[in-house]
């Protein structure tokens, strides 16, 4: 395995107003202490395998790091989650840097975290750039989601070049007020033929627009469900919100694998189900009408309700009252595949 190295400049501290408004304590890692004869850098963690040592660089004293495709980050007391941010405002990230060869990459990511320290989703990739021989500066604008307070900063360098001086890494508040905020929050379950997808609610008179593989949904709640998928197969999703004629971001791109039948088409125990009816038979008053192991996405099903004909409305089944009562279901995939299954349900 190649050895890439990574080095890390330390700048001469300037009090300025510019300065001041750098969220990131030790951005040009001019502070270090030593241990265990190592050097560390203050307000920083590097994978536990990197070694560090101090060297010259763009303004002062940097740090160089012998690394692989690893990773580095702001750290403080045990926590990533330490860098205060303001939710539905624009931040800008700003570092420099220079590689050896010109063949090296560095990609930064932001995660953001909630008021109890959770994770809103994955973190954003903010994109790989390269290097060249010359210092040259990054910058990346993007928005904190709406409920953020706090936020993780990292980055990863690879490329087939062997070091790279990274210094002067800012982060700063650069706009706020009447921004399109991220979605933020995203949950994703997959299933054999449909992907729930929620995220947390935005500001008033929000829509999202969503997009599955391309094709793209607008709606008005902040949850979404795609169906009629094709199971055991993968579908590209990200989300943006809409507010007027604004648009947001869109949220990383996530790539979900819709779960595989349990059974083969000609397994002769295969049952289609009903999955979301709860295994305790007392479902809500409207369910979905989605299913598992149901080979004919298309295939013709009539429900019965205590004996009574039932039609489902949007692909749903609406009972009109509570209490027990027997749902039959025959469903009939194609010649030669067909079922009669009966439900005794305690609707709630």
């Amino acid at each position: 395995m190649r050895m890439k190295k990574i080095i890390l400049l330390a700048s001469i501290f300037v009090v300025s107003v510019l300065n001041a408004q750098n969220l990131i304590e030790n951005g040009g890692f001019e502070k270090t202490r030593t241990h265990l004869g190592q050097t560390k850098f203050e307000g920083w963690t590097f994978h536990r395998n990197l070694v560090v040592e101090k060297v010259q660089g763009y303004k002062g004293n940097g740090a160089k790091v012998y690394m692989n495709n690893l990773v580095f980050r702001v750290y403080k007391r045990g926590k990533s989650n330490v860098i205060p941010v303001k939710g539905n405002s624009e931040y800008t990230l700003s570092f420099w840097c220079k590689g050896k060869s010109g063949e090296e990459e560095i990609e930064p990511t932001i995660t953001w975290y909630d008021e109890k320290g959770k994770r809103l989703g994955t973190g954003k990739k903010l994109g790989k750039v390269s290097s060249t021989t010359q210092w040259t500066q990054k910058t990346f604008t993007f928005v904190a989601p709406l409920v953020a307070v706090t936020a993780g900063l990292s980055f990863r360098v690879s490329g087939s070049g062997e070091s790279l001086i990274i210094d002067e890494v800012s982060l700063e508040k650069t706009g706020s007020g009447a921004i399109v905020p991220v979605p933020s929050g995203l949950e994703i379950k997959p299933f054999q033929r449909e992907i729930e997808i929620s995220w947390h609610k935005g500001l008033p008179n929000t829509k999202w627009e969503v997009f599955v593989n391309g094709t793209s949904k607008i709606v008005e709640t902040n949850q979404y469900i795609a169906t009629k998928l094709i199971p055991n197969a993968y579908y590209k999703i990200k989300i943006r919100t809409i507010i007027g004629t604004k648009k947001s971001e869109f949220t990383t791109e996530e790539n979900v694998k819709t779960q595989n039948f349990e059974r083969g088409k000609n397994d002769p125990i295969r049952v289609p189900s009903l999955r979301t009816l709860t295994i305790d038979g007392e479902p809500p008053q409207t369910i979905d009408l989605f299913f598992n192991d149901l080979y004919n996405a298309d295939a013709e099903i009539s429900c019965f309700l205590d004996g009574e004909v039932i039609k489902p409305k949007n692909n749903q089944l609406h009972f009109k009252k509570k209490g027990k009562q027997n749902l039959k279901m025959i469903i009939k995939e194609e010649e030669g595949f067909e079922w009669e299954i009966e439900y005794h349900l305690n609707v709630k």
